[in-house]
């Protein structure tokens, strides 16, 4: 199959994974507002969105190494996926202790803090998930990326609204997120070991230290997308307006989150194009920067068009 064809193919199944996972979640988001209301509703957002902030502490960078070095070598796949969760693995365990913390600093009440130390754990697993699914993409095979994430939401689903209809509450509902996350993680290792290979887990000091070493950059690059993308929320937690003048008088800021977080949902969606086509080029990209560099212009100058 051509470089070309195989971009289109990991496009498509991209785009529909991300798609079936966005809508389902979009409407799974719809029901939980309307379940919880406004204001448990906001501290839901608001937990989802301020672990979110340290999803690049626990990844370190080394998302975009492993996809990059793994299709230089894939006979190490193996050796570089085991190395990057024992890494994650210690990194994960710092973040949740900063997270435990900082939500107690910043003198949030039991509710929330509960929420975010709950939602924590989901970061964890999630960003586990994410590492097995680097390797996925470093061998252009998407559609085991799309089948964990259509997996995880399908359950999530079904098991958020059971919770729901059942009258259960916001914790509950932080809980099965969290326990779906580790579903995810597991049935991702299970794919890896039947499709790709068998994980071995084998220390190597020297290969973490390159990682982090090589993962800096694109530490320091993730952090400004997450702060773009996530502070919003937090700000809003502490500035947020008591009064909306001429609708609300003495307005928590969780209810404020809450009708933000609903309206932001649904534009969230738009991005699904070009990520799918990101997503699909960068292992492609990877072997032409070494062994081709006039196709990989060629390819880079397709996107493009494709894009505009």
């Amino acid at each position: 199959m051509s470089s070309l064809k195989r971009i289109a193919k990991n496009t498509g199944v991209t785009f529909l994974g991300n798609n079936a996972f966005k809508i389902l979640s979009l409407i799974l988001v719809i029901f939980i507002a309307r379940y919880l209301g406004s204001e448990s509703f906001g501290r839901f957002s608001f937990a989802l969105s301020f672990t979110g902030l340290f999803a690049i502490i626990i990844d370190l960078g080394t998302r975009l190494v492993l996809v990059r070095e793994t299709t230089k070598s894939k006979k190490d796949a193996s050796k570089f996926l085991s190395n990057t969760l024992i890494l994650k693995l210690f990194s994960a365990i710092i973040t949740l202790s900063i997270i435990f913390l900082l939500i107690n600093i910043l003198k949030y009440d039991s509710i929330t803090k509960l929420s975010v130390i709950i939602a924590s754990f989901g970061l964890m697993f999630n960003s586990m998930t994410n590492s097995v699914i680097s390797v996925y993409q470093a061998y252009e095979k998407m559609e085991y990326s799309a089948l964990v994430k259509i997996g995880k939401v399908i359950l999530r689903f079904l098991f958020t609204m059971s919770i729901l209809l059942i009258g259960l509450g916001l914790t509950y509902v932080l809980i099965v997120y969290s326990l779906i996350q580790l579903f995810g993680f597991l049935i991702s290792l299970f794919i890896y070991n039947k499709k790709i290979s068998k994980l071995v887990f084998n220390f190597d000091k020297d290969l973490i230290f390159r990682f982090l070493k090589s993962g800096f950059p694109f530490l320091l690059s993730s952090a400004f997308v997450e702060a773009y993308f996530r502070i919003d929320i937090t700000l809003m937690s502490k500035m947020a307006p008591k009064t909306v003048i001429g609708l609300y008088n003495n307005v928590s800021p969780e209810v404020v989150i809450g009708w933000y977080s609903a309206a932001y949902s649904i534009l969230d969606s738009l991005i699904s194009i070009p990520n799918a086509l990101s997503v699909a080029m960068l292992p492609v990209l990877v072997l032409y920067f070494k062994n081709n560099r006039n196709k990989l212009k060629d390819i880079y100058n397709h996107s493009i068009k494709y894009l505009s």
